[in-house]
């Protein structure tokens, strides 16, 4: 299955797409210049400073005019105000139209990783991916890492010689030791980076025949050379300049724009309607040329697209063709609807249906919708981007 890699740069936009056989699986928005290089808190690790104990959760302060939430976790100790504290970003803070922004919400649960393993400093034991199911495989790879190492081991350490696990462990510590020393300065950014979507696609991609990561920006090209000769120089030999905008060349301009319209056409002639409320994402499927069951089919992988390249996260109501009907009818296309977010590597649940005939469901928020990204990125001035 062929994979491509997409880095379109004009200006001040970098747009990246993951192609699996022609098809988008993921689509996103970077911010290149050196001085900002990733404007996106998620995943990001900081020492904070505890400024306010409720009885649920805390406050925390990241930055002179940042303060997340941190709800208490059972399994660590209780806070006290003034206390450094270790935390993760695990959900952006999001604009609120009803009273103020949501600060961040952060957890102590810290995780970060590279290619073939993740570290959780404060879970002392090791594990393995579920994904790697061979016995054999997993014997070995239990009896290479010691029980105690807080390391979760990924699928792709199964094709990893010893020594590039055991590499990767020890850059994974020392970077924890790193982070560590910096207790005393808190609130202050950790010297881990999350990194944005295209970096992080090309460190996990196991590459194949057909495989290719193209460029069309000079400047976007020595980034990522510089990368992958940090992290994976085995894929330099797939990266190739492209002469013209990538996104106009393979035809990706118009689904871009899609992105930030409130209707969407589906092929058939019908269309959905996306409209983000302050309380749910409710989506609308128009009947066109086709029957409804044949509308509603179509639908599906557009949502499902729109939803991940939204970057959209919440309450979530669909308001399908014809489904007062059949039960057998809501039940296909409920299991259609999770295969194709499986598909997408969306973690949706779905409730059920409501007694006006909408399906319920639901997507952990986790990152600004990409409407108020690229409106940021817009805001900001020359001097922030040089």
């Amino acid at each position: 299955m062929p994979i491509t890699l997409l880095i379109s740069q004009k200006d001040h936009l970098r747009r990246v797409a993951y192609l699996k056989d022609g098809l988008i699986v993921d689509i996103d928005l970077e911010w290149p210049s050196l001085k900002i290089p990733f404007f996106s808190s998620l995943n990001q690790i900081y020492w904070g400073r505890v400024i306010r104990v409720e009885p649920t959760h805390a406050f925390v302060k990241l930055a002179e005019n940042r303060v997340g939430l941190l709800p208490f976790e059972p399994s660590f100790p209780k806070l006290t105000e003034g206390q450094p504290l270790l935390v993760q970003v695990r959900r952006e803070a999001i604009p609120d139209k009803g009273t103020h922004d949501k600060g961040a919400l952060l957890t102590q649960k810290i995780i970060f990783g590279g290619r073939y393993c993740l570290c959780h400093p404060f879970q002392k034991k090791r594990q393995l991916s579920s994904k790697i199911q061979d016995l054999a495989t997993r014997n070995r790879l239990q009896e290479l890492i010691d029980e105690h190492e807080p390391i979760t081991v990924r699928e792709s350490a199964v094709r990893a010689s010893p020594d590039q696990i055991l590499a990767e462990i020890s850059a994974l510590r020392q970077k924890f030791q790193e982070i560590e020393t910096l207790s005393g300065k808190a609130p202050c950014l950790t010297p881990y980076d999350a990194l944005p979507p295209s970096h992080r696609w090309m460190r996990d991609l196991e590459a194949s025949e057909g495989d290719v990561i193209l460029v069309d920006d000079d400047k976007a090209l020595i980034d990522v050379r510089h990368f992958l000769k940090t992290h994976r120089p085995d894929l330099l030999p797939l990266v190739q300049k492209h002469k013209s905008p990538l996104f106009e060349a393979f035809g990706l301009e118009e689904f871009w724009d899609s992105l930030f319209q409130d209707v969407v056409a589906l092929p058939g002639g019908g269309n959905i309607v996306i409209d983000v409320t302050a309380a749910a994402i409710v989506i609308d499927v128009n009947q066109g040329d086709k029957d409804a069951g044949q509308t509603n089919k179509e639908a599906i992988p557009l949502i499902v697209q729109h939803l991940k390249g939204r970057h959209l996260g919440g309450n979530i109501i669909i308001d399908f063709m014809g489904v007062e009907t059949a039960p057998k009818d809501r039940a296909a296309l409920q299991e259609l609807l999770l295969k194709q977010a499986n598909l997408y590597q969306l973690p949706l649940y779905i409730f059920g249906w409501s007694r006006l005939g909408w399906m319920e469901a639901r997507l952990p928020k986790h990152r600004l919708p990409l409407t108020k990204v690229l409106r940021m990125v817009n805001e900001i001035t020359p001097q922030q981007r040089d």
